[in-house]
């Protein structure tokens, strides 16, 4: 069974090439492709060096997001299993592509997780009480933001690619929502990987946006009175009540 490994990027020239290495060193055992899809706005050396390293690179015409590369990557796979992991990862655990594709590749999941050790502030004080109240089944999850994923492409052509920063979220939900039988898995991490400076209002409402469009397209909530509100995710009120 072939894997496709895909690598969403942006200007991350100063980590890309021992990602791409890191790639093209794991699963030796079983046929594997690499792909780098580059952001439209990618404007470093990220390309030049990707194409030095030997890997399929392509370029995504949107420039909107990691969803959308994540889209464009998707299209371009030959791959049964598709594995996103992202572009800056430092120190990624030996056997990450291992534990990621295992469950799928002996038939336990379609969609696997995996969870670092890090968890912000957003995930615990947003996302999963959320995930709490509207989709309780997810709650197992241990790091729902996690760019480090796989799954059949069958599934992932079935998912809805949010632009912005909510499109982890929303792929997580998509796959419950298919009927995907989800696995999480741990992958340990230095704390150097964890970002908080990240955390920002923008990448906060994106995810809760993601989030509640599928909530009230799936029925799930009503009125936006039936959400007991944690303290931090009042702060995101506004966006609450446009999406609800």
């Amino acid at each position: 069974m072939m894997i496709s490994i895909v690598i969403p990027a942006k200007n991350e020239e100063k980590r890309i090439g021992d990602v791409i290495d890191f790639c093209k060193n794991t699963l030796k055992d079983q046929e594997k492709e690499v792909i780098v899809v580059l952001s439209k706005d990618t404007n470093d050396m990220s390309e030049r060096i990707a194409i030095q390293k030997g890997v399929k690179v392509i370029r995504e015409n949107k420039g909107t997001g990691k969803g959308s590369g994540m889209e464009a990557g998707v299209g371009e796979t030959k791959g049964e299993i598709i594995i996103f992991t992202d572009a800056d990862i430092e120190n990624p655990y030996p056997q990450m592509m291992e534990l990621l594709s295992e469950p799928i590749l002996n038939n336990r999941a379609d969609f696997v997780k995996g969870s670092y050790t890090n968890i912000g502030v957003t995930t615990e004080f947003v996302v999963k009480p959320l995930l709490l109240y509207l989709f309780p089944e997810l709650c197992f999850i241990k790091q729902p933001l996690s760019g480090q994923i796989a799954g059949r492409r069958e599934f992932f052509k079935k998912v809805t690619f949010e632009p912005g920063w909510g499109v982890d979220i929303g792929i997580l939900i998509d796959m419950f929502l298919n009927n995907a039988r989800i696995k999480d898995v741990p992958l340990p991490y230095k704390d150097d990987y964890f970002k908080p400076h990240l955390e920002n209002d923008l990448w906060c409402e994106q995810i809760v946006g993601a989030i509640l469009r599928r909530a009230k397209k799936n029925n799930r909530i009503s009125k936006i009175e039936n959400l007991q509100l944690p303290l931090l995710l009042r702060k995101f009120q506004v966006t609450l009540e446009k999406e609800l």
